[in-house]
């Protein structure tokens, strides 16, 4: 009946004293009901009274599954979240566990796995390999009642991205813009819209590559989000290549697949013609007479308007080499053009002159790949000399002077003494000088000589340089060793004649590790001629009847001629009759036998040994006075112990000096020579060019009376010039800076191996008296040293 509590009247009724439903209750929707009833007794008697019907909650299934995603990416690693599920179900706050299951829709179970409530791959993806999977899936609520349901997830590809200017491409114009195309609309990885204020993190830039630098540009993205515009701040440069690249893990599609990292890389049009480099460049001075003139291009280069490539044999007509300047005049040389065509190389056919200007251009006929025309480009530049005085202000000498350098104090720097007579003081003179930092410092004063000779050799084997001198010190004749004591000098009397206007010098005849003397010249005390060797026992000189011819006005050189070992001598000198040249050899036992070589007679001039052909065996170079009295300059080949005069056009000088010596570093020796032509005082160096001599005009003062000696006294790795003598007006000393380009010598490896044998040899001789073997090739030491030093062009 109606009344207060009877809202739910109508979900029941009364059937015979039993109160029934009339539907199906769900405790979900509605978990109780109120109803009124009345009773009536049949006498009118009735009550009335309200109930309350509570509904009995009971377990529900599930009644649907669902995934959160009905897709995947492609290309995504193994263990990627596919989707979550989620399951429906009448009872709130239900759990459910899910499963695959066999049954219908169950072919692709195998490739996924279920954690928790998410679907993850068991392997990567790709839409060319397959692109849906079917899976079956059950869903368990807590009381176990279930729900199946298939599921079907497609695999979809990431967006392709496009470049404009393609990968590779070329010849792109210099105003172009790059754009970036994809297949797909995309956003940011967070789902947010692309917006044109964020494409500069999104974007790169460059030139070259992913290295270069950055070029400015602005960016828009079109409004279906597909493409993106980047417009350079600029026009580009021709001929250069470009990169632009999107970042990787910054963008998606509207699936979630994310825009891979990807680039592309360009090349604009070369509307440039190559830079050009000469070298020399204008204006640089001090080239040295050697260089060679480069002309390099940024680029391969060929003949303009097509006129096809250039090679070796037209390469010098693209060039202009002239003295001075454009109008001087023309200067003979060759060229080259590199197998890349991007240098071409101008040698000049001889040496160029000293302190002389010149003029080298690239003419107006050269392109590059692109028909792009370069301008017609000079240089000019100064020579310097190849050798420059120092200013070392070193005192003039003459009468015979004498120089040598030598690192008396081991200090790894050439020293150098000089001896000769001084006209400031009017007194002969004997100093040493000290190298420091390429300067020179008086370290030693010895009794003053003139009329002389010195030479360095460590005759007590203490591992420094002694000094041999002899000489007239103004009132006899004098020689004395100069020994060296770790820097400091002492006067010894070897107890040898005093000789002046001869030659001294070391070397060890006998072979036993020390050095032995050879001295020549005139005995002022007994008033004779001399030529005598002296045999070293320990720093006691006994004299060895050799049997040599006496001679004055004299030089004397040691040197293996015949490489068989020992040392032979070299001697000129005049013998109060006749001028003499004459080669000894050395028999052993202190027996020395002229060969009868067929040598010019000299005096007053120089002999030194040296290979100048490079064949391994001793060659001679003599100056002086002739039988004749003529000055004279002469080259000797050895052929297998003959000698034969070579017409070598040497400027003959008397009261002379000749030295070998590699100057410009190019493997063979040269010749430095100086003194008196008969005309005027002359220093000369000529360049040995595979046994043909040039005089390379190094504008060196002109001496007689004195000496010239190699020497790197700046470690530097070229031979420098000591210098002293009589210039016809003054006497000077001076010291000449070689500014060629330095270098190692190919004669410093066996140098070394020379030094090595020398310093084992000063360590003392085997029990037997035989040098130690330091090379192990089955010979003596001494014999090798020897054939390393003829090998060098130099004797001992």
């Amino acid at each position: 009946m109606t009344g207060e509590g009877s809202t739910g009247n109508g979900f029941f009724n009364i059937a015979s004293g039993t109160l029934k439903t009339l539907s199906k209750f769900d405790y979900e929707s509605k978990g109780s009901y109120s109803i009124r009833v009345k009773t009536d007794d049949g006498n009118g008697g009735t009550f009335e009274k309200s109930f309350t019907v509570i509904v009995k909650n009971v377990n529900d299934a599930p009644t649907d599954i669902t995934l959160s995603k009905s897709s995947i990416s492609e290309g995504q690693p193994a263990g990627t979240v596919a989707g979550e599920f989620s399951a429906s179900d009448q009872d709130v706050g239900d759990t459910h566990v899910y499963a695959l299951i066999s049954g219908q829709g169950d072919t692709d179970n195998t490739a996924f796995t279920i954690e928790n409530n998410q679907l993850k791959t068991k392997s990567v993806f790709s839409v060319a390999t397959k692109g849906s999977y079917s899976i079956r899936v059950r869903s368990s609520d807590s009381q176990g009642l279930t729900y199946e349901k298939q599921f079907t997830i497609s695999v979809t590809a990431a967006p392709t991205v496009t470049f404009s200017p393609a990968n590779g491409a070329k010849n792109i114009g210099t105003d172009v813009n790059i754009t970036v195309t994809f297949s797909k609309a995309v956003r940011l990885l967070d789902n947010t819209e692309i917006t044109d204020d964020v494409l500069s993190t999104l974007v790169i830039f460059k030139k070259n590559n992913a290295e270069g630098s950055d070029v400015p540009f602005n960016a828009f993205i079109n409004s279906t989000k597909t493409m993106i515009t980047l417009e350079p701040s600029a026009a580009l440069s021709g001929n250069q290549q470009y990169y632009a690249a999107i970042l990787g893990a910054v963008m998606e599609d509207v699936s979630d697949n994310a825009v891979d990292a990807a680039s592309a890389t360009f090349n604009t049009a070369d509307t440039e013609p190559p830079l050009v480099k000469i070298s020399p460049a204008d204006g640089e001075t001090d080239i040295a007479p050697d260089t060679k003139i480069t002309v390099s291009f940024t680029e391969p280069v060929r003949l303009k308007n097509s006129g096809g490539e250039i090679s070796n044999a037209n390469a010098a007509a693209l060039l202009i080499f002239r003295t001075d300047s454009i109008g001087g005049t023309d200067v003979p040389f060759t060229a080259s053009i590199n197998s890349v065509k991007t240098v071409i190389t101008l040698v000049p056919k001889s040496e160029l002159q000293s302190s002389r200007r010149y003029y080298a251009a690239i003419k107006a006929d050269v392109a590059d790949n692109s028909g792009n025309i370069i301008s017609e480009l000079g240089s000019n530049f100064t020579v310097i000399a190849a050798f420059t005085d120092i200013a070392a202000d070193l005192p003039g000498l003459a009468k015979t002077a004498a120089a040598a350098w030598s690192d008396y104090d081991n200090d790894g720097d050439a020293d150098f003494l000089l001896a000769g007579y001084s006209y400031d003081s009017a007194a002969g003179l004997f100093r040493i000088w000290r190298n420091e930092e390429k300067r020179f410092y008086v370290h030693t004063v010895l009794t003053g000589i003139y009329f002389c000779s010195a030479v360095w050799g460590d005759y007590d084997a203490d591992g420094d340089p002694d000094i041999l001198l002899t000489g007239y010190d103004g009132s006899k004749s004098i020689t004395r060793i100069a020994d060296n004591d770790s820097g400091n000098f002492t006067a010894v009397n070897p107890g040898l004649p005093g000789v002046h206007n001869g030659a001294a010098t070391w070397g060890d005849y006998d072979r036993d590790g020390d050095l032995d003397i050879l001295l020549t010249g005139h005995d002022n005390e007994n008033n004779e001629r001399i030529s005598q060797i002296w045999r070293n026992d320990r720093g006691i000189f006994t004299s060895v009847n050799a049997g040599l011819i006496p001679v004055a006005y004299s030089c004397a050189a040691w040197g293996d001629y015949d490489r068989d070992g020992d040392p032979d001598i070299l001697l000129i000198g005049h013998d109060g009759a006749d001028r003499i040249a004459m080669i000894y050899r050395n028999d052993g036992a202190g027996k020395f036998t002229d060969i009868g070589a067929d040598l010019t007679g000299m005096s007053s001039g120089s002999a030194r040994w040296g290979d100048y052909d490079g064949d391994g065996d001793l060659d001679i170079l003599l100056t002086g006075y002739d039988n004749t009295a003529d000055s004279s300059a002469q080259i000797y080949r050895n052929d297998g112990g003959n000698f034969t005069y070579v017409t070598a056009g040497l400027t003959g000088v008397h009261h002379s000096s000749g030295e070998w010596g590699d100057y410009d570093n190019d493997g063979d020796l040269d010749i430095l020579l100086t003194g008196d032509d008969g005309a005027a005082k002359i220093s000369v160096i000529y360049r040995n060019d595979k046994g043909t001599f040039t005089d390379i005009k190094a504008g060196l003062t002109g001496v007689s009376q004195g000496a010239g000696v190699w020497g790197d006294y700046d470690g530097d790795g070229d031979l420098d010039i000591l210098l002293t003598g009589d210039d016809g007006l003054n006497k000077i000393s001076k010291i000449y800076r070689n500014n060629l380009n330095s270098g190692i010598s190919p004669a410093d490896d066996r140098l070394k191996e020379v030094v090595l044998g020398l310093k084992t040899l000063v360590g003392g001789a085997g029990a037997s008296g035989v040098p130690k073997d330091v090379s192990g090739n089955g010979k003596t030491d001494m014999i090798d040293i020897i054939i390393l030093l003829q090998e060098l062009g130099s004797g001992l």
